[in-house]
């Protein structure tokens, strides 16, 4: 009986496995869930194993790293824009935005016939119609 479950529980590891190491393939050999192999898949695989490294000290150093929100909570918040707030003392730094104290303005645009509205703080200069163009004329 216990040789069966051995068994079984090393066949669904095994297929945890498999798991695994076709979802890293998909993710870093193949093009956008494409069966097209990266043409600089050695190098990029490479790049990506010595960045661990680096990744796990961030990680672990973001663990330990104070919040800035919680350490400037007693300094008063200046304002610099209406809506916009900043905070100061030492080396740090913060920046709050208060999206509802802010007036906006709407621009609404034509784009391959559709209108795309467009929201921007009031006093500031609206894009260029070719900028909103290039930006929502994504082929889908």
């Amino acid at each position: 009986m216990f040789s069966f479950i051995l068994k079984y529980l090393k066949l669904v590891g095994l297929m945890g496995v498999a798991l695994g190491v076709s979802y890293l393939l998909m993710g870093n050999v193949f093009l956008n869930n494409t069966p097209l192999v990266r043409p600089n898949a050695p190098s990029y695989i490479a790049q990506k194993l010595l960045g661990i490294p680096t990744r796990i000290s961030n990680y672990v150093a973001s663990l330990f790293r104070p919040n800035v929100k919680e350490l400037l909570k007693d300094v008063a918040a200046v304002p610099v824009a209406k809506g916009i707030y900043a905070k100061q003392k030492d080396n740090m730094a913060l920046t709050e935005i208060n999206f509802s104290q802010i007036e906006w303005i709407q621009y609404q645009y034509i784009v391959n016939g559709k209108p795309i509205i467009v929201k921007y703080p009031k006093g500031l200069t609206p894009p260029a119609q070719a900028v909103v163009e290039q930006l929502y004329n994504v082929k889908q």
